[in-house]
């Protein structure tokens, strides 16, 4: 399986830069224009700099370095905060003002995993450039919301993947002590509301699949934004599981070191 990704970031054609149609060759594509989407951030990004770096594969660990560079230049606004998705026939990034939760987050926890594998001065600076400019959006009980600078309800998964990577930063050195206390205080939070049922533990309030809808308009019956706003949540979620196992080692590494 690692073989047939490793192939495909190799050999599919690419959209703009390094980067590929993120739908790729799925159904969905055949209906969505062409784009670069900040989900990609994980295989991508992530991937190839793990990949990269334990198959010592030069020139995949010179393209790996780039992807962070790349992602940003498409993707990334004057506010430090990143688009949900860049169109190719638009050129410009969609939707215009609005910064999805998890997508941040994903980039936010990504970055300073890929660092472990490649230091980069460049990368270190929009890890702490997205990390300054992400704060601000804390809410009062710790949580991000699913949409960070719009109203909307908060989201698990997004809090979880934006505490894992202050946390990760601040261990590793890359953000001061002032970043300590949000990003513990969001992994608790995620973590006392925990529901236990019997021998059962759910993770609650992660949002389901979120896509950024080009066919109809936002406006549409439901109101501004509701591709993200109204959709649904769910318990144990495949991303807000994830997000909750690195982010407890990141909180486990932190207690460790400090």
């Amino acid at each position: 399986m690692t073989e047939a990704v490793v192939e495909y970031m190799n050999n599919e054609p690419k959209l703009v830069a390094d980067l590929p149609n993120h739908l790729g060759h799925t159904g969905f594509a055949n209906f969505y224009p062409k784009s670069v989407w900040i989900d990609s951030y994980v295989a991508w990004g992530m991937f190839s700099s793990i990949y990269a770096t334990d198959s010592k594969d030069d020139s995949l660990i010179a393209k790996a370095t780039k992807h962070p560079k790349q992602f940003a230049e498409f993707l990334k606004n004057d506010n430090g905060l990143y688009s949900h998705t860049y169109i190719d026939l638009l050129k410009s990034t969609y939707p215009k003002d609005l910064y999805w939760g998890r997508g941040n987050g994903l980039v936010l926890c990504c970055l300073p995993i890929m660092l472990e594998n490649m230091l980069d001065i460049g990368n270190i600076k929009l890890f702490q450039e997205l990390a300054e400019a992400i704060l601000p959006y804390q809410r009062d009980d710790y949580y991000f919301n699913t949409v960070l600078n719009k109203e909307s309800y908060r989201e698990s998964s997004a809090t979880l993947f934006i505490a894992s990577g202050l946390m990760q930063g601040v261990r590793e050195g890359y953000l001061s002590d002032e970043y300590i206390k949000p990003s513990v205080n969001a992994f608790e939070a995620v973590v006392d509301d925990l529901l236990l049922q019997g021998e059962k533990i759910y993770l609650q309030e992660v949002s389901d699949l979120t896509y950024p809808t080009i066919v109809l308009p936002y406006t549409f019956r439901f109101g501004k934004y509701s591709g993200y706003k109204n959709v649904r949540k769910e318990n144990n979620s495949s991303y807000g599981l994830a997000a909750l196992f690195l982010a407890a080692i990141q909180y486990k590494k932190l207690r460790e070191n400090r």
